[in-house]
């Protein structure tokens, strides 16, 4: 009986450091997709586009599964978040990364309107009536950078309660950056401010997600 426990255990630790594995890919995965589409559309400039922008024009399915994908990653990596912070902040910080991951989903599934002169032909600036599909997706995008600015602040609050100290210091600073998104939604800056702040959360949430499945906190 006690070796079957233990064996339940193991594999369940084994299961947690793989879905941890899944949250630190997901954020990169996302970045590289993203990156290696764009000398390939025309007249996507990053200044002015942010990657929502590769759902529209041709190879915007390509953009619709990536997004589809990092967040079913993060909703896969949600229950090992859990358990390597453990607590009830762990689990109030793995059901908000699943509501990350959900955003995502849903963003990836309705696309933001030709706008700002993407693809080509599109008006040369934001549309004066929005689509339902660039309404939802605004939603969901929106909703996904809050729940993930409030995972990246639980989790650091967890980590200094644990003494952490460094880890904690990395996630609250990421999770103000990623709170510059929404400051700066109406500002000339707005898309490079996305760029910068949402790459940072996600190299955060990579290290983060490595560094737990090293630490011995797992099976909760």
């Amino acid at each position: 009986m006690a070796s079957s426990v233990q064996g339940q255990v193991q594999a369940l630790a084994s299961r947690q450091k793989v879905q941890l594995v899944a949250g630190a890919v997901a954020g990169p995965l996302f970045v590289a997709v993203s990156l290696a589409q764009i000398p390939f559309r025309d007249g996507f400039d990053m200044t002015r586009h942010a990657f929502s922008f590769l759902l529209n024009g041709p190879g915007g399915w390509l953009q619709t599964i990536n997004f589809v994908v990092t967040g079913a990653l993060f909703l896969f990596a949600s229950p090992g978040l859990r358990a390597g912070l453990g607590g009830r902040a762990g689990v109030v910080a793995g059901v908000l990364l699943g509501i990350v991951g959900c955003g995502l989903v849903v963003a990836g599934l309705f696309a933001p309107q030709p706008s700002y002169g993407y693809p080509p032909g599109a008006p040369d600036g934001m549309p004066t009536n929005l689509t339902a599909s660039s309404i939802m997706h605004g939603i969901a995008f929106i909703t996904a950078v809050l729940a993930y600015c409030a995972t990246l602040a639980v989790t650091a609050w967890r980590l200094r309660q644990l003494g952490d100290l460094k880890w904690a210091g990395v996630c609250g600073g990421a999770a103000v950056i990623l709170l510059a998104i929404p400051a700066t939604q109406s500002t000339g800056a707005a898309t490079v401010v996305i760029y910068i702040a949402v790459t940072a959360a996600f190299l955060a949430t990579s290290g983060l997600m490595l560094h737990l499945r090293r630490a011995e906190r797992l099976v909760r």
